[in-house]
Formats: structure tokens, sequence, C-alpha cells
């Protein structure tokens, strides 16, 4: 089937009333499989259609920035459908708010296909570990992006300091969506960042939120984990984190975060990406081959993150604090704050642990609170069988005092009367 083919068995159907919007895909070909960008994973057979209800505020800004595009597969008469979401004016309005976007100059890291600011917005530089050129390359065949659609890379940065490839150029802001889980030296990292700041600078982080991710698996990143490769000026993924990242990473669809998020299902219970086995061999590749392996480093919970800010700021490591956040939303996968840079005095300091104190007072610890109400759930339950048991003993014993009353009524009864009384079971 050609590619025009292929579209056409696609319909995308746009209705909008005062509360909702309503796309709906409509297959007219073989059984076809729906693919999310966040992982959502649907099966539609022959004729049938799917429908994703929104709210239409939600809908009118995100609209334009959907992308549909269908890839078939070689090996078996499947089409995919991937639906690229793009960014909600709520989540950039999260991440930029306080950024001087108009009026200053930023770097971005990372930006791929879908930089959170584009050059039409304001004056931005993008950064990457690779040249424009080579990310698609590295890239090729992966399914989540589009290669030509890569934004051209102001600054190569493999780890060296960043003041040396941006000369005496500071910047405003810097942006950085999921990338602080990837770095090996998170530490050095933000601080090689502030370091070409100006005195106020901000950095706004978009971190996945590993609850509810393929990291659901894994423990959160100790502090020690961070200062051990802080010490060792780590500039790569340690074997430690190779293989953790890959023997640990779980399937994650848009059905898994909800039955995660709500305590129906725990990490233990989805399937795994990779075997023990296979990740063994990606982490010895990534030794003795010298191929540096891409993972995720660090995994984070908006709790664990923020702790680990504030010993950051108290042992005098990073010169920042904390100036806005906003937790992991209902079935979602991430959460944002944003650094300001600042001077370390005794002062500085003390305001920066009551606005990450004041942080940590307000995150849902959703994890914690599911754990608790199933071991409350889990406590009824025995006490339900408890009672059940209590009641089958009294029921026994009641059973046996009626017949114990029975007897003695038909003995009274043969005493009496001469009737011959029955014999007791």
């Amino acid at each position: 089937m050609d590619r025009r083919s292929q579209i056409s068995a696609a319909r995308t159907t746009w209705e909008r009333n005062t509360s909702y919007a309503v796309i709906t895909l409509s297959n007219d070909v073989s059984e076809t499989r729906l693919v999310l960008k966040d992982g959502a994973n649907y099966t539609m057979p022959a004729g049938s259609s799917v429908h994703f209800k929104y709210h239409a505020g939600f809908w009118r800004e995100m609209w334009r920035s959907w992308r549909l595009r269908i890839v078939s597969t070689r090996l078996q008469p499947v089409f995919e459908f991937f639906v690229y979401r793009g960014m909600s004016m709520e989540r950039k309005d999260k991440l930029c708010r306080l950024l001087k976007i108009k009026d200053g100059v930023g770097i971005e890291l990372g930006p791929l296909s879908r930089p959170l600011i584009t050059k039409d917005e304001g004056d931005i530089r993008y950064v990457d570990a690779m040249s424009t050129e080579e990310l698609r390359e590295s890239f090729k065949g992966n399914i989540f992006y589009e290669t030509k659609d890569f934004v051209d890379i102001d600054y190569i940065w493999t780890g060296e300091g960043m003041g040396k490839i941006v000369g005496d150029t500071r910047f405003d802001y810097a942006v950085a969506s999921h990338v602080i889980e990837h770095v090996p030296n998170v530490i050095g990292w933000l601080n090689d960042i502030f370091s070409v700041l100006k005195s106020d600078g901000k950095i706004a982080l978009a971190i996945p939120d590993k609850r509810f991710t393929f990291d659901a698996a894994r423990a959160p990143s100790t502090f020690a984990l961070m200062i051990d490769n802080w010490i060792r000026g780590e500039r790569r993924p340690a074997l430690q984190n190779v293989f953790d990242h890959f023997s640990q990473a779980v399937k994650v669809g848009h059905d898994e975060v909800v039955a995660l998020a709500e305590g129906r299902v725990t990490a233990r219970d989805l399937e795994r990406h990779h075997t023990d086995q296979e990740a063994l061999e990606l982490a010895k590749e990534s030794h003795f081959g010298e191929v540096y392996r891409d993972c995720h480093v660090y995994t984070y919970t908006p709790r664990s993150l923020l702790e680990s800010l504030r010993k950051m700021i108290s042992m005098d490591l990073l010169p920042a604090r904390v100036v806005d956040f906003y937790d992991t939303p209902q079935i979602s996968q991430e959460f944002i704050l944003v650094l300001e840079k600042m001077e370390l005095t005794a002062e500085n300091k003390l305001s920066a642990f009551a606005q990450i104190d004041g942080f940590l007072a307000v995150v849902r610890d959703r994890v914690v609170e599911i754990e608790t109400r199933d071991a409350e759930i889990a406590a009824l339950k025995e006490q339900l069988a408890a009672e059940k048991q209590l009641n089958q003993r009294l029921s026994a014993s009641l059973n046996s005092r009626k017949a114990v009353a029975k007897r003695i009524i038909d003995l009274s009864k043969q005493a009496w009367f001469g009737f011959p009384a029955k014999p007791l079971n």
C-alpha cells in the first residue's frame, strides 16, 4: 500500500462544543495499532474508530501542534499511527513564566525536534552534545522523532566547561526538558550552566517522575550517588547506571500510568523491556567497547530531587534557590521546577531552605498515600476475615446449643407423656 492510500486509511475528524473537543481516528484497513507519544497503546480492529475527548480550552491551544504520522512495518501488515502531542500552553507557562524570553538571551539544552522556545519567540541558543547532522544520524530510524525537524545546534557541549564554548556571553536563562536525568554529573552540570548565567539567571527544568515512567521499578537516586559522580567528575554513565537502567526498565503506557497512580498495579506487575542478560551485554558494550550508552543515570521524584537540592545548597555545592515548583499532576509523568542563581550567603541559604521546605510541604506523595491506603485495606480485610471466623464459631456454638435444648425437650416429653425421645445426632 503506498503512502497516499495509507493516509486515506485514517480519517481524522474534528468536533467541538462549548465544553469539550473530540478527535476521531477511523480505521478502514486491517487491524491497526494506535500509539500515542506518551506510550498509550490501542488496538483498532478493521472498521473501528477511537475517540479522544478533552476540554475545549485545552484543545484550542493543542490542536495545531498535533501531527499524525503513519508508518508501515516491513515485517507485518500493521500500520502505526503516531500522534505527537504538542506542548500545552499550561505546561509552557509553568516552565517559562519567570524567564525573560522576549527581552533576554537564553540557552536550551537538548531541544532536538521539539524546542521549548523557538527562535521566533526570542534570542535562544540551542546546545547539545552533537551537531545537528550527527544528531540526525544518531536518531535515524527512531520513530518518536522527525529528524528533518531537528533544530540547528548553536553550541556543541561534550562536558568541558560551558564557558569555553560560549565565550564571554552571559545568558538570562536556560531551559531543559527531560535532560537532567541523563547527565552523569548532575552537580557539575548545574554549576556549569549557572557559570554562564547572569546574577539573576534562571534554569527551568521539566523532569520525569520516575514513579510513572519506565523507571517505575527503580529506586529514587540517592544524594550519595550524586556526590560520588561529582567527585569522580563523571562524563559518561557508570556501569551500574547503564545496567540498572536497562535491567529495570518496564513498559509503561497510558493505562499503566493510570493504574500506577491509582495503586491498582505496582512496578513489579509490569513487563520489562530487557532481560538481565541483555542489560549485562549493554553494560559490557558500554565499558569494553567504549560506547557512550545514553540512559537515565538518575531517577527522581519531586520529593527526592527537592531534598537533594536542599543538601546541595546546604553544603555550598549549588549557588541557587528553587523559585518555582509544580508537582506531578494527576495521571502525568513529569514535574517542573525553576532554579535561580544566588550568592551563597547565610541569609540567602536560610531563605532558600524556607522556599524548599514550603514546596516539600505540599508535595503529594501519592505512592506513599497509596501504600498507606493499601495497608489500611489489607488490615480491614484481615479484620473482616477474623470476624467471619468468629461468626462461624458462634454459629456452630449456637447450633450445638439448639441441639442440646431440643434433646432436653424430647427427654422431658418422654418423662411426662411417654413419648419416645429422638436420638441426638
